[in-house]
């Protein structure tokens, strides 16, 4: 579960939020079962029931440091574009499986960098 994995690296003190969002109750269940198991406070972890690409837009500009997300190719270039605005400078987007090169329709600035990492189906990481 990559909430977990992110509470895990910021480590106890590191004040970290992970927001999750899916429109799969269970998941939700399960990701907070998980957080709390892990003996990580309430406050460590939000989550929203609906499908991501339908409240991105409503997500803070800038807010965030690191953005995963698990979608289909055809929706590559939506997530692009506005992970470019939902992350601060330096922040990373970490697209679940090989989606490298990205669509010429994601809107990136000139500084972003891909990396494709050779992980199960593979990550594909942008770096702005």
């Amino acid at each position: 579960m990559p909430a977990l994995a992110i509470l895990a690296a910021a480590g106890p003190s590191g004040g970290a939020v992970v927001t999750c969002i899916t429109d799969d109750p269970h998941h939700l269940d399960a990701a907070r079962a998980s957080v709390r198991a892990a003996g990580h406070p309430s406050s460590a972890a939000r989550y929203i029931a609906a499908r991501p690409l339908e409240v991105a837009d409503k997500l803070a500009d800038g807010a965030y440091d690191l953005v995963v997300a698990d979608v289909p190719s055809h929706s590559v270039a939506r997530v692009v574009s506005r992970a470019h605005q939902l992350l601060r400078t330096g922040g990373a987007l970490v697209l679940i499986g090989e989606h490298a090169p990205l669509p010429e329709d994601a809107e990136l600035p000139e500084q972003a960098h891909v990396t494709v990492l050779p992980v199960g189906t593979g990550l594909t990481v942008v770096t702005l």
